[in-house]
């Protein structure tokens, strides 16, 4: 019998690229989007989770406006605290595994590098709600894996989502002037990739329940991320580097959060490639 897998979120980036990979190798997938199953609805939740009984559930559900997080709150703890606590929960009931997705905002950006095991410190409210639904998730399913990664990019399959890449390949085809911060450091991480890691993972049977950092290799500033995605794709732009405080955003924003796997290497599994090798490949992907 094949093993069953419930994905929410599953019209993203990340949930649509699990879905493809664990349909390919022959688990029994249900993917779900936000108009099949509302995850801030608990009663839903529990009535969705007792009917198909999955062995595995990965939330991929997530309130990721970091903009509009400040100004909408309540709306972003539901999705990102209250929903996963709902799922976790039903997950703990069947006794599935449940995996639940999270970012390096949980972090202020302050030590530069960090393992699962430093400290959480969010600074603006997005960051506070994916903090807060990681230790609604543990308290509700101790067996849970939280995975924490950062600036992801991928395909989806809502045509109408735009991801960096995407936006900066638009930008230089309208011939727009970019300016782009140079002083936020991080890990881009490509949703295909995070998927085959992700199920290395829930194969491992060593696996320990707890948090995992996971991203591709190498750091850079969203500047330099922007600049590769034009050579890559072979365009000309005009893109002039700036700093965060003159970019006009309201909202406080770690500078520098580079995760270090360090968990999935004390497991021996192999660390991801360097983003720009992943960067090549999605390029291909979706400009064939």
């Amino acid at each position: 019998m094949p093993i069953s897998l419930l994905i929410t979120g599953a019209n993203g980036q990340l949930g649509f690229s699990i879905t493809k990979l664990f349909l390919s190798f022959g688990y029994k997938v249900l993917p779900l989007g936000k108009s099949e199953l509302d995850i801030t609805d608990r009663a839903e939740v529990a009535k969705t989770i007792a009917a198909h009984a999955p062995q595995i559930i990965i939330n991929c559900a997530a309130y990721n406006q970091v903009e509009l997080a400040e100004e909408n709150i309540k709306a972003a703890f539901a999705v990102n605290a209250s929903g996963p606590f709902y799922l976790a929960k039903s997950a703990d009931s069947i006794g599935a595994r449940f995996v639940h997705i999270s970012t390096d905002y949980v972090f202020d950006g302050e030590l530069e590098f960090y393992s699962e095991t430093d400290p959480a410190r969010p600074i603006n409210a997005y960051g506070a709600s994916k903090f807060a639904g990681e230790q609604l998730v543990q308290a509700a399913c101790p067996s849970s894996i939280i995975i924490r990664t950062s600036w992801l990019f991928g395909t989806s399959s809502d045509a109408g989502s735009h991801n960096f890449v995407k936006k900066m390949l638009q930008a230089a085809q309208n011939r727009e002037e970019i300016n782009m911060v140079d002083d936020q450091y991080g890990k881009p991480t490509y949703a295909g990739d995070l998927a085959l890691k992700i199920k290395e993972l829930l194969e491992e049977k060593n696996a320990p329940s707890g948090i995992y950092h996971i991203t591709n290799a190498s750091v850079c500033s969203r500047y330099e991320f922007a600049k590769e995605i034009f050579s890559l794709a072979g365009l000309s732009a005009k893109i002039m580097p700036q700093s965060t405080r003159k970019s006009g955003s309201k909202v406080l924003r770690p500078k520098f959060v580079a995760l270090e796997n360090k968990r999935l290497m004390e497991l021996g599994l192999a660390p991801m490639r360097p983003w720009q090798e992943a960067l090549a490949d999605y390029l291909k992907e979706i400009r064939p």
